[in-house]
């Protein structure tokens, strides 16, 4: 029969030690790994909540505007929902032809009239086209081609097509609460 050499019995101690610091390194991985997948989930989450606000908000924007005809109505209920969503303190939205550089519809809120009077004369002077052609939204305090808008504390620019005709834009101003 074979027998087996045996160890030394001071190596299993060491062995062993060695052993629990291996595991112990394997466990603290595991540990820091499983606490980033937790902050992943939880930005990931964070990240669907907004998104499902906004497609509720835009849910009940398309119910509410899907029934009304009139132009102005339809503007004047989407410049309501778009301030409330943003919780901006004021805004205006344009509808213009930009063939004829005029407005063809047009609602404020948090504006004087005196205030939005500067509007028609700065979309017939073409002031306004650069925003109305912009494929994006527009930062209006770092933008050369914002007419008077920021004069008027308007800070944002989302421009929009109507259709191929007819442009527009939402200008928003300050949050309510920063």
């Amino acid at each position: 029969m074979r027998r087996t050499p045996t160890r030394p019995l001071k190596k299993r101690p060491q062995e062993a030690a060695r052993s629990r610091q291996q595991l112990e390194k394997r466990m603290f991985r595991l540990k820091a790994l499983y606490e980033e997948r937790l902050q992943e989930a939880a930005r990931a989450r964070q990240e669907l909540e907004k998104r499902m606000f906004h497609l509720k908000t835009l849910y009940d924007a398309s119910r509410e505007i899907g029934s009304l005809i009139d132009t102005q109505a339809i503007i004047k209920n989407l410049l309501l929902m778009v301030i409330g969503t943003f919780g901006a303190e004021r805004g205006v939205v344009l509808v213009v032809d930009p063939r004829e550089n005029r407005i063809t519809a047009m609602t404020h809120r948090g504006l004087d009239e005196s205030d939005t009077a500067v509007l028609a004369p700065a979309v017939e002077a073409e002031h306004l086209a650069p925003l109305l052609a912009s494929p994006g939204v527009v930062s209006l305090d770092e933008s050369d081609c914002a007419g008077p808008l920021p004069s008027l504390d308007l800070r944002v620019w989302i421009p929009f097509e109507v259709n191929e005709r007819l442009k527009g834009g939402i200008a928003l101003g300050d949050k309510l609460t920063e």
